[in-house]
Order: structure tokens, then sequence, then C-alpha cells
């Protein structure tokens, strides 16, 4: 299945169709009025447009996406947990039950680190690996 979204190539992110749309533009780059409704206008002919936290993620491995950035991260090795932060991976492993497999506390041992990609960051990211 094909999913339509907006993905906004100068900040190099999806964004959320309808209040996302203005709500970045207002928020981020200061936009108001019939700047911001040209660009909406504009998002409603491309309908119907995915909500960027809410599309599958590409599979593992795929190729990268150009208009979206490439960023380090974690990925547990005994399962598919992603994340960007050193501490949530640590965190994750812990709570999880993963760290029987940690043969050194403060190691890496237990995670890889790859590239990933992400639709959305923030608390909504869903990443894959490159």
């Amino acid at each position: 299945q094909e999913h339509r979204m907006l993905l906004y190539a100068s900040c190099r992110i999806g964004i959320r169709p309808d209040d996302g749309i203005r709500l970045h533009f207002w928020r981020t780059h200061r936009l108001k009025g019939e700047a911001i409704h040209q660009i909406v206008d504009y998002s409603y002919a491309a309908e119907p447009i995915a909500k960027p936290h809410t599309v599958p993620v590409p599979a593992d491995g795929s190729p990268y996406i150009e208009q979206l950035p490439v960023v380090d991260g974690f990925r547990c090795s005994d399962c598919r947990f992603l994340t960007t932060s050193r501490k949530l991976i640590r965190v994750h492993r812990s709570q999880a039950g993963h760290d029987h497999t940690t043969s050194c506390r403060g190691s890496n041992s237990g995670w890889t680190e790859v590239r990933l990609e992400t639709l959305s960051p923030g608390s909504n990211a869903r990443y894959w690996v490159l």
C-alpha cells in the first residue's frame, strides 16, 4: 500500500497534515496569514496525506531517503529496539531484562551502533536501520 506524506526538505522532516502543517510553519518559521494559507492549500491538493508517525516505516536495510537526515543510533541485540540515545539503550536493556547477556557493566555488548532514519523526530520517532 502506498502512503502519501508531506516531507519538508528544508527541515528534513515529515509533517503531520492539517494542524501539523500550520503549527510547523508558524512555530518553526514564524509564518502567518496568507503564507500559511498557501502552504495549507497546496497540501490539500496533495491529499490524502498520511501522518508520519502512523505510516509503516521502511524495512531495515532499505535505501536511505535523501530528503531525511541519517543519524547515529543503537540497536538492541536481543530485540528490534532502536534509539539515538546511549542512555535509552541502557535503560531499555535493563527494563526489558536483556542485561543478562551483557558481560561487562558499562560495555556496549548487547547493542550495535547503527545508522538510522525517521520520518518524525522527537517523542513519536520510529526508526529503521539503513
